[in-house]
């Protein structure tokens, strides 16, 4: 950060901290808790000192906005100790969250959130400050690994950043429940549990992962994150766990077959010259809007549409059973579902 940039960041985070504190002329004052000596949170912030390479001024505005978000979101009370809650709300609810196979196993991936824990610790405090000032001023579109320090979500780290610290202060992940269930809405069981501490390590937010094995008990899973009090915070999306399932796409039969579960091993049999409609879904079970491929393999032995309703039609010169898998945007791949046709001429 080169000396001119540095005085323009450190005007620029003056003036805005000025406006927040003050008005109409007068010296900012960020009010103060009614003691003769700060202690606990406020204590704490005044012995933080800027990390190497940034202008005192410049983090000492990054303090007083933070001191000033804690006493505005009732983070703090009068003594300066920490009022605690859970991890709740949707922007702290995990929402990239996928599975791949992978040697035999279906892996479970998803990708650590928790607003204002910039330094990706597992909870929100003070520290949070120094990663705002190291990257001040950067867009997430250069620099990826700065994406979790944009807790605006604005596209860049700025004071604005600062807001999520307070709202979010001592809030804590240390662990992950991973639950399944049948339908995605009710019934969710628990089927293990992984420790913050084992996170990896990634560009961006932390990731973690989970082995459901060769064959997951459940057809929905999601994440719960766990406070250092063992209380749950907002529950995952749910991510639609499909046999042999692509990558972002879940194609399934709506139509009722003649029997089977559309496997390799026990296709779905269907009748020749009847139309049976499936549905596209992405992996947390909403409708897939963009424009979709329908492909059937071998190409001569059904009709299918590619526009909604979907449906597959077994033509009357087949040779053969067949499959049929979805594809989008030329990087989305569906599961495959198999057919076996009776009724042949």
């Amino acid at each position: 950060m080169n000396t001119t940039h540095i005085l323009s960041l450190s005007l620029a985070l003056f003036t805005a901290a000025s406006f927040a504190f003050g008005s109409c002329g007068h010296t900012a004052v960020v009010p103060a808790p009614a003691q003769a000596e700060r202690s606990g949170v406020l204590a704490q912030l005044d012995e933080l000192t800027a990390p190497a390479g940034v202008p005192g001024d410049v983090f000492s505005a990054l303090k007083a906005e933070l001191e000033r978000q804690l006493v505005l979101h009732k983070r703090i009370g009068s003594d300066g100790k920490l009022v605690s809650v859970p991890p709740t709300g949707e922007g702290n609810r995990v929402n990239e969250i996928s599975y791949r196979e992978e040697g035999g196993s279906n892996i479970l991936v998803w990708s650590y959130r928790l607003l204002g824990d910039y330094d990706q610790n597992g909870s929100v405090s003070i520290a949070d400050l120094t990663p705002i000032a190291m990257n001040f001023g950067r867009s997430v579109a250069d620099y990826p690994a700065a994406e979790p320090v944009d807790g605006s979500g604005n596209g860049s780290v700025g004071i604005e950043d600062v807001t999520p610290i307070a709202q979010n202060f001592g809030v804590n992940v240390t662990s992950y429940d991973i639950e399944g269930s049948d339908d995605a809405e009710t019934g969710y069981s628990n089927v293990g549990n992984i420790l913050f501490e084992d996170a990896l390590a990634a560009v961006g937010w932390l990731q973690f992962e989970f082995d459901l094995g060769a064959t997951p008990a459940y057809e929905w899973y999601r994440v719960v994150p766990l406070d250092a009090s063992a209380t749950p915070g907002t529950p995952s999306l749910p991510v639609h766990f499909i046999p042999g399932g692509g990558g972002g796409l879940v194609i399934f039969l709506i139509s009722a077959a003649e029997s089977g579960a559309g496997l390799l091993e026990d296709p779905y049999v269907v009748l020749v010259d009847t139309a049976y409609e499936i549905g596209v879904e992405d992996e947390h079970g909403n409708p897939f809007e963009l424009p979709i491929d329908v492909i059937v393999y071998p190409p001569f032995v059904a009709d299918a549409t590619d526009t909604p309703p979907y449906t597959v039609t077994p033509s009357g010169d087949l040779i053969g059973d067949f499959y049929v898998y979805a594809t989008a945007e030329g990087s989305l791949e569906s599961n495959q579902l198999y057919f076996r046709v009776e009724g042949l001429p």
